[in-house]
């Protein structure tokens, strides 16, 4: 049942994933990177599985290249998702993202968490009044000699659909699937443009990096 492993990825992002501000193209500076790691797997049965929304988390990294070390953290809530599994393979699948739920949990000055979290829901970024939920929908999974799953698929944010790959690693155990993986966006492919170096000049330390990084550990349990 190995290939099951390729659906329960869709809980990414969002990535996207989410997904979903600033972002950094340089070292994340992490210890445990998600290529340190491999896959544990164990068989799971056929059917529909959802996504367990509260036992499932994303987090979101943005930075400003200009300034040393400074980086702006948060999570994302996924709102709802399923897919099925159907003799190894995946039929259908997609998980939806609650873009209300944007949290900071840290910026890089150190303070001035709530207004950037309520920046961050404007049409600055994500314009989540006109645009509350984001979905990641899987088109397909391979398995490469690496030992990890590149997923690939379509990730829309603020009506805007792009293609989307990653890497994933996953858990199993009797019902449940754990995904953990990690990914970078380029926000401005969602016309996110804040603060972007392709599209405002003379931003001196207020540059901000057009790429953000998203990890995620996302649970999805098989329906009764």
């Amino acid at each position: 049942m190995k290939y099951l492993i390729v659906i329960i990825v869709i809980g990414i992002i969002i990535t996207a994933g989410i997904f979903l501000t600033k972002g950094g193209n340089e070292e994340t500076g992490k210890e445990t990177s998600l290529s340190d790691r491999g896959i544990m797997s164990e068989s799971a049965s056929d059917g529909m599985y959802g996504v367990v929304a509260e036992e499932s988390v994303i987090n979101w990294e943005g930075r400003k290249p200009r300034v040393a070390n400074y980086r702006d953290r948060g999570t994302i809530s996924v709102s709802s998702g399923n897919f099925t599994v159907s003799g190894d393979e995946v039929t259908d699948g997609n998980v939806v993202i609650d873009m209300n739920s944007i949290t900071v949990l840290s910026t890089g000055l150190g303070t001035g968490e709530s207004m950037l979290q309520n920046h961050l829901k404007t049409d600055d970024f994500f314009s989540v009044e006109e645009f509350p939920t984001a979905e990641l929908k899987v088109t397909s999974a391979v398995l490469g000699e690496d030992g990890f799953y590149k997923v690939r698929g379509t990730l829309t944010i603020k009506g805007i659909t792009n293609d989307v790959e990653f890497p994933a690693v996953v858990s199993t155990e009797g019902d449940s699937i754990e995904i953990e993986g990690e990914t970078q966006l380029d926000r401005t492919l969602w016309d996110v443009r804040f603060g972007s170096g392709k599209f405002f000049s003379d931003l001196t330390d207020n540059l901000v990096d057009d790429f953000f990084t998203v990890s995620f550990s996302v649970t999805a349990r098989r329906a009764q």
